[in-house]
């Protein structure tokens, strides 16, 4: 990799720290086009890494040994939105499982290939 393009990159996205992120996430919870331009100004960065370094830093033992209550209450929101995640997944693939087997229950195999049955 191209060291002046690292060097730029860290300059551009500085050194924020897992403390510095859940001190900001503490101090801005809810998520709003206001609190994406804090981050871009106070912070240097986009939401959507900011997003992604939040994540990291809930996770360490830095971040949690420095917010504890943000770091716990950043972990359960993911937590919760993975569940959620999961539920609507499983159930499209249900949806669509059932979809497949009535699919299947109106056709037979014939000699000539796959038969729709009449209704």
């Amino acid at each position: 990799m191209n060291t002046a393009r690292v060097s730029v990159v860290r300059e551009r996205v500085g050194t924020v720290t897992h403390a510095e992120i859940l001190a900001f996430e503490a101090a801005h919870p809810s998520p709003s086009p206001h609190r994406d331009e804090r981050i871009r100004r106070d912070l240097g960065i986009s939401p959507v890494r900011y997003a992604v370094l939040l994540r990291r830093a809930a996770n360490s033992g830095d971040g949690i040994a420095a917010h504890p209550l943000t770091a716990r209450r950043v972990r359960e929101r993911a937590d919760r939105r993975a569940r959620a995640r999961l539920a609507r997944v499983s159930a499209a693939a249900a949806r669509a499982g059932a979809a497949a087997d009535h699919r299947v229950q109106d056709t037979v195999q014939t000699p000539e290939g796959p038969t729709r049955l009449s209704a």
